[in-house]
């Protein structure tokens, strides 16, 4: 008796790194989606960067905005005019870490954070969360600079996806896991930015 083949659908990773190379136009991105995720009645956990400009040419204060409550924290600190390098407050990311932590414990639908920055390319900064967020099950999307996608695939060890800052291929990927409740909403992402 000759076996018949069957087909099986290749699970899509509920981990996925979002690539980029601009990272001022990609917190936008990130803090829109957020919002137009939300507004579709997704519950999310994580954080989005927002960046405000000061008067020093260049500089900026980093904040994070809490996806689940709104609230925003600095995590920049001022190191003088003459400072070179990351300003980043680790910990205010430490802070930011214990709080998405205690989200994910909540009924929540999507895990977005920022980025896969520096900290967490060198082991650090939220990248137990990340792995937390993972070994749940729950669908998480990551903002990869191009910089640090090798220590992101080591990371990941193959168990991700990589996605474009698209919205058609981010939605595509949300499908994958919520195609009822995105085609009930019948609001799907109308431009390709």
């Amino acid at each position: 008796m000759e076996r018949q083949a069957t087909s099986i659908k290749p699970q899509v990773p509920r981990l996925a790194g979002i690539v980029y190379e601009n990272g001022p136009i990609f917190d936008s991105f990130a803090y829109h989606l957020a919002k137009d995720l939300r507004t579709r009645g997704f519950r999310l956990a994580g954080v989005a960067q927002s960046n405000q400009r000061r008067q020093l040419p260049g500089r900026c204060d980093m904040a994070l905005e809490d996806l689940t409550t709104g609230r925003t924290m600095l995590i920049s600190q001022d190191r003088g005019v003459h400072a070179r390098g990351c300003h980043l407050n680790a910990s205010a990311l430490l802070e930011a870490s214990v709080m998405i932590r205690q989200q994910l414990s909540k009924p929540i639908h999507l895990v977005l954070i920022n980025k896969f920055g520096k900290l967490e390319a060198e082991g650090g900064g939220l990248r137990d969360v990340i792995a937390e967020a993972y070994l749940l099950g729950i669908p998480t999307l990551i903002g990869i600079p191009l910089r640090n996608l090798s220590a992101w695939q080591d990371f990941n060890d193959g168990g991700a996806c990589q996605l474009s800052p698209c919205n058609v291929e981010i939605d595509q990927w949300l499908k994958s896991f919520f195609w009822a409740d995105i085609e009930s909403r019948k609001r799907l992402f109308m431009s390709d930015g």
